[in-house]
């Protein structure tokens, strides 16, 4: 692994470390090269990003916390909690690389294929850690 890449992958376990007990939901997106592009506080059920913000997303890694404790489950995928179906709308809206979910107690990582050749709900099928 390149040493930048691994520079970006302890920055990004950094943030979720500091936001994974907050009780309210934080959203921190950093591009490629470890540039901030996001940084937002919301409530304790839901953050607002607006059309600028998500256009600023695309090809980033975000980082969200869930204050409540909702997580993804390989075994439950078909069960999905609200919080959870909008992280994947939000990963696949915005064609970010990564939407990195943190609580108390998990993390999970959603990752899309972003090809054409796909059809939106076969995008759906990710790779959950």
């Amino acid at each position: 692994m390149a040493a930048a890449r691994r520079d970006i992958l302890a920055l990004l376990r950094q943030v979720e470390d500091k936001i994974a007990s907050s009780i309210v939901e934080n959203a921190v997106a950093y591009d490629g090269g470890g540039n901030e592009v996001l940084n937002k506080t919301g409530d304790a059920s839901e953050i607002a990003i607006t059309r600028e913000e998500q256009a600023k997303l695309a090809g980033a890694s975000l980082i969200h916390n869930h204050p409540d404790g909702t997580v993804a489950s390989g075994a439950a995928i078909r069960n999905i909690p609200p919080s959870v179906d909008a992280d994947l709308d939000l990963l696949l809206s915005c064609r970010l690389a990564e939407v990195r979910v943190v609580t108390r107690r998990f993390r999970y990582f959603l990752k899309a294929r972003h090809d054409p050749r796909y059809h939106e709900q076969e995008q759906r099928v990710l790779s959950i850690r």
